[in-house]
């Protein structure tokens, strides 16, 4: 499924399925290769329940969207030119973390913040 990223990482923490879009795959992993360091991920797959009891916005449980681990500026910064240079245009930046998502029936060319103004 990925270069970089186990399944047993991109699971649902709910119930364990791992329906990850492959080309959306395809495409974190040359973001990640391009970044030249390790990413983290912090949530992938997530299934309808599971999305739903964290209010989520619905990204996840279309296998098109992942939360990457980033505890410094550097890493944040490293992740986040990444995938704008390889043509992602929703990200999410978190204190912590930062979501991608392609979700064609969101907004494009949008970056938003969690726990601040959006």
């Amino acid at each position: 499924m990925s270069k970089y990223f186990s399944e047993q990482e991109l699971r649902c923490s709910c119930c364990g399925e791992c329906k990850m879009d492959q080309w959306f795959m395809v495409r974190i992993d040359h973001a990640r290769e391009e970044s030249g360091f390790p990413w983290k991920v912090t949530s992938g797959y997530r299934c309808e329940e599971h999305d739903n009891a964290i209010d989520g916005m619905g990204n996840h449980p279309q296998g098109k969207a992942i939360d990457i681990e980033t505890l410094t500026g550097t890493a944040r910064f490293g992740v986040l030119r990444a995938l704008v240079k390889d043509g992602f245009r929703r990200i999410g930046i978190g204190s912590n973390f930062i979501h991608v998502d392609t979700c064609e029936d969101k907004p494009q060319n949008v970056v938003w913040l969690y726990g601040g103004n959006k």
